[in-house]
């Protein structure tokens, strides 16, 4: 005979929200194989994914990524050859003449996070004020509904003009609004946050940097009403800028929230 068995409320309520705490997604980002590379030449860039920079947690999806291409002045490349390679993404492109930028992006993703999973997820990408919003509407114990995308660039050959610092169109974007190659450390380096194009006041922003054995990540401050930030450019190395734009959704059937994730690296000052 079959034993009836049933768990308890507690133990039922634990189970569910196990069953929606599935891994949070990660920032996506660009290394390219050199900072400063020759007009002609054959090049590679890296696509990492995860929390663990200058590394890679794994590689992105490949079937989600969109608009991977090498943006100049002359125009655009698409990249050839995208592949994984163990914990990272790899293409190849052919380097155009002055600074130019690597882009790609994902389409949208759908992932559901149990409470306190979407909780501690929030307040790590210091977005505190769905957290206040959830608090003030009583969705403080819903699971985290979301659909998220990702958005990266790299900029390289910055010594040879400005042309990589323009907006190249991503729907949320960092954009440096001066060149890092003209600095030196110890400078202020003013950023914008771009959304749709526009302006966004705010902002947390992540600046982490590699030099050598040295690796620092911190979050550096919140855009001003222009959207802009001045971040200091405490050591050489490669940087990366990260910040996270979250709104609510208007349709709510498949998600409540959507996120749209930025990065952009770079090279800063001389390299080991």
């Amino acid at each position: 005979m079959k034993a009836n068995f049933r768990l308890p409320v507690w133990a039922r309520f634990v189970c569910g929200l196990a069953a929606v705490c599935v891994a949070m997604p990660h920032d996506l980002y660009l290394k390219p194989g050199a900072s400063v590379v020759p007009p002609a030449s054959q090049q590679r860039v890296a696509m990492h994914n995860g929390d663990s920079f200058p590394g890679s947690d794994g590689p992105p999806a490949l079937e989600r990524l969109r608009d991977s291409q090498v943006v100049s002045a002359s125009g655009t490349e698409p990249l050839r050859n995208v592949r994984v390679d163990g914990k990272v993404g790899l293409a190849d492109y052919v380097a155009p003449q002055g600074s130019f930028a690597v882009v790609t992006r994902t389409i949208p993703n759908f992932i559901e996070l149990g409470v306190f999973s979407f909780e501690r997820y929030l307040k790590h990408e210091e977005l505190e004020w769905v957290v206040r919003w959830r608090a003030e509407n009583n969705e403080s114990l819903k699971s985290g509904r979301e659909f998220y995308s990702k958005h990266a660039k790299a900029l390289v050959n910055l010594s040879t003009d400005d042309f990589a610092l323009a907006p190249i169109g991503h729907t949320a974007e960092i954009v440096l609004l001066e060149n890092p190659a003209k600095r030196k450390p110890g400078d202020a380096l003013r950023i914008r946050v771009l959304f749709r194009g526009k302006p966004m006041a705010d902002q947390p922003i992540e600046a982490s940097w590699a030099f050598g054995d040295a690796v620092k990540q911190q979050w550096v401050g919140r855009t001003n009403e222009q959207g802009e930030l001045s971040v200091s450019l405490e050591s050489a190395g490669l940087w990366k800028l990260h910040t996270i734009v979250m709104e609510r959704r208007t349709d709510r059937k498949e998600a409540d929230w959507e996120s749209f994730w930025a990065s952009v690296t770079f090279e800063f000052g001389e390299q080991r």
